[in-house]
């Protein structure tokens, strides 16, 4: 017992605050959440934060656009079409149509694909590298879009090399939280569930053959949001 008459290392309740004041401090207890994670029970994985928010998003992308070519346009097709790694770097030239603007994407789970139509700006990104790849790796000599640099050159971008520039991007971007390539699909993901897509819709763009694999990207995003509006609750009393 202290002075005060308060036992050590309990809860302070301040008496009056402005509710700026604690939506700041629960942001901040938010923030801490998020970078060190949260342990599920049972054992389970830690739940982090796998998903950029709109000011990271827009960081990492500016700094992706000022990149190699080959990396914008590879980023812009993981973000955008929700890709896995290993599906981006296994595309073809072939999956790409351009007279019809389409892309053929192969889910490398459950042996889903499905054509989506090109955007406007990723299609000139991909004009532009497959300009640039001719030169560099010749027309026909290579049949994926993202060769690997290493000799011999018939095979395709290593997945290890795809995350070792997203993480050289993310830093100098000042995007410290997501950590995966991956993170990127998240996002695109939460972007459509904030948007209102129905789950069908959200489970049919990221290919999933599974709709309990959908179900958990809205899960994540329903416990994150629970924290933050926690944390703001409780950071009066804490």
């Amino acid at each position: 017992m202290n002075p005060e008459g308060r036992v050590k290392g309990s809860p302070v309740l301040v008496p009056e605050a402005r509710p700026s004041f604690y939506h700041k401090q629960g942001e901040q207890m938010t923030n801490e959440i998020l970078k060190r994670g949260r342990g599920r029970p049972n054992g389970t994985k830690i739940l982090r934060r796998r998903y950029m928010t709109g000011d990271e998003l827009e960081r990492f992308m500016k700094a992706a656009r000022k990149a190699k070519k080959k990396y914008d346009l590879l980023f812009s097709l993981v973000y955008f079409f929700a890709m896995r790694v290993a599906e981006v770097v296994n595309l073809r030239v072939e999956d790409f149509n351009l007279p019809s603007h389409q892309v053929t994407i192969r889910a490398m789970k459950g042996g889903r694909f499905r054509a989506y139509d090109l955007p406007e700006q990723i299609e000139k990104k991909l004009i532009g590298w497959l300009k640039q790849r001719a030169m560099l790796y010749g027309a026909d000599e290579n049949p994926w879009v993202f060769p690997s640099s290493k000799l011999p050159r018939s095979g395709h971008m290593s997945r290890d090399a795809a995350q070792a520039e997203f993480r050289f991007l993310c830093q100098k971007a000042g995007v410290s939280m997501p950590r995966s390539i991956h993170d990127l699909r998240h996002t695109a993901a939460q972007e459509m569930i904030r948007a209102g897509e129905d789950l069908a819709t959200v489970q049919g763009w990221l290919r999933h053959r599974d709709i309990k694999s959908t179900q958990t990207y809205i899960d994540d995003h329903a416990t994150v949001e629970v924290e933050k509006r926690m944390a703001v609750r409780a950071a009066r009393f804490l």
